[in-house]
């Protein structure tokens, strides 16, 4: 019942990390690594004795973290993908090309009939988007 539980607390924080966005982080800077300085031998063997909890427990952790972790930034990935469509790749380069002939930030509502290759584009990283006043413009460094 408590490694369960156990378990349960282990992949919430994971999930509740991938949520904020962060990652995985090494041994020496997570919170369960001790380093005294081992200045005597009782030091010494006192840090030698708590890592050989906390390495298993670091290890476990990593073991029930990075495969939910991974597979949410999977589900991620393939939730955000471009889907293939007849003639998509084509609407793009003109919806591309028309933009980078003005050259300068316009109303995302010139392009209403065209909203699914504009998100695209802003998705790609190809178009540049202003939300807070609702103008594009191709990017410059593309």
């Amino acid at each position: 019942m408590c490694a369960a539980l156990g378990t349960l607390i282990v992949l919430v924080v994971g999930y509740r990390r991938w949520k904020d966005g962060q990652g995985h982080y090494g041994f020496e800077d997570s919170g369960i690594h001790v380093q005294l300085e081992p200045a005597s031998g009782g030091a010494f063997m006192t840090q030698l004795y708590a890592q050989r909890v906390t390495a298993p427990a670091y290890l476990f952790g990593q073991l029930f973290l990075a495969a939910p972790m991974q597979a949410l930034k999977a589900k991620q990935l393939i939730a955000t993908r471009i889907p293939v469509m007849h003639g998509l790749g084509e609407r793009l380069n003109v919806l591309l090309g028309e933009m980078t002939q003005v050259g300068k930030w316009q109303d995302a509502a010139v392009y209403e009939d065209r909203w699914t290759e504009l998100r695209y584009l802003v998705h790609m990283g190809k178009v540049e988007y202003s939300d807070k006043k609702g103008r594009v413009r191709a990017a410059k460094d593309y």
